[in-house]
């Protein structure tokens, strides 16, 4: 009885996890739009446009980046998956911001 209460737990814990990762993509995909939205209004070449615009290039990294560590997730589990995705993330992201 113990084992298939503590395979319950943790179905629900891979849920929970997931869930928080969509919760996180909704919010930056929120993020993203509002960033666009003052992107648009600011004069061309502007600097604030520069960092509207990188700005709004991370918040939709990290929305991918939190949809694929949700969907993951419930394929794969907890362990092991978040670590590793979330080192190429950031090899990724450094390395387009000129720091890799």
């Amino acid at each position: 009885m113990a084992d298939s209460n503590s395979n319950i737990s943790r179905a629900d814990h891979i849920v929970d996890v997931a869930g928080n990762f969509n919760t996180c993509s909704d919010v930056f995909g929120q993020i993203g739009v509002l960033l666009n939205i003052i992107k648009k209004e600011l004069p061309e070449h502007s600097d604030a446009k520069r960092l509207a615009e990188l700005a709004h290039y991370i918040a939709s990294d990290f929305e991918n980046f939190s949809d694929c560590v949700a969907e993951n997730t419930l394929r794969n589990g907890v362990a092991g998956f978040v670590g590793k995705d979330f080192n190429n993330l950031v090899t990724i992201t450094n390395s387009e911001v000129g720091h890799g």
